[in-house]
């Protein structure tokens, strides 16, 4: 009867607005989302947000990631190296040494994974605001692991370290492989929109607006699906901010 889930339609309404996303302070702020398992021993998946970091700190920008078969994904990144880490399934899928990342600008990244590529060089993709980043030869595995370790934004989950200072905005999963179409069309010359418009909006598993629809701080909604965030180490006038792409 409806083309998109009850959910999408009660959390975003008739007409998309994006003003508020999260800012942390580099220090202890995170979001912690709960153990992901929507992604447990899947061949295809894919992640986008934006971001805006505010120095060149090493920093991991998410993370699930424990010991053993207790990983499936983090995001690191060391600006002044011009290099951009994905962990997938215990190892580095993915590794750019080419990506320039300016302080106090808006990016969108899109991380895509597919486990049947062939070369394996191909199954971990990046995008930076849709144009697809170079790959130095790293392989990702052919199938994702099934962490129990909860899944954090703005850090990496096991570490005491590497907290990013700097935004996040429009953060979501999908357990399909995006192609470079749809990551254009998410990237949207610059503009986030309405993923539940989206031409993969039946893949959407987890959609945290990161600020906008907020309204019982710390806890941050899912409005794709069950794994509500909460925002640890900040009050909501500090954390919440309006600074949007």
């Amino acid at each position: 009867m409806f083309p998109y889930p009850i959910s999408f339609l009660s959390s975003t309404g008739s007409a998309f607005s994006n003003t508020k996303s999260t800012l942390f302070d580099g220090i202890d702020d995170y979001m912690d989302c709960g153990n992901i398992t929507t992604l447990n021993g899947v061949t295809q998946a894919s992640w986008s947000f934006w971001f805006k970091i505010e120095n060149t700190n090493t920093v991991y920008i998410l993370g699930q990631w424990g010991s053993g078969t207790d990983r499936q994904i983090y995001v690191l990144l060391i600006p002044p190296s011009n290099r951009i880490d994905v962990g997938l399934a215990a190892n580095v899928g993915f590794r750019s040494t080419t990506t320039t990342l300016a302080i106090d600008t808006w990016y969108n990244m899109v991380i895509t994974y597919n486990g049947g590529n062939a070369p394996s060089s191909t199954r971990c993709k990046l995008y930076i605001n849709e144009v697809e980043q170079t790959n130095g030869g790293f392989t990702g595995p052919t199938s994702l692991y099934s962490p129990t370790s909860n899944f954090t934004i703005g850090k990496r989950n096991d570490l005491g370290w590497g907290e990013i200072t700097g935004n996040f905005d429009e953060f979501a999963i999908f357990d399909t492989e995006l192609n470079q179409t749809e990551v254009t069309e998410i990237y949207n010359s610059g503009t986030p929109n309405d993923l539940a418009t989206h031409s993969k909006s039946d893949d959407l598993k987890h959609w945290w607006r990161m600020g906008d629809k907020v309204v019982s701080f710390p806890t941050i909604p899912d409005q794709a699906g069950s794994n509500n965030g909460t925002a640890y180490n900040e009050d909501e006038a500090t954390m919440i901010v309006d600074d949007v792409p």
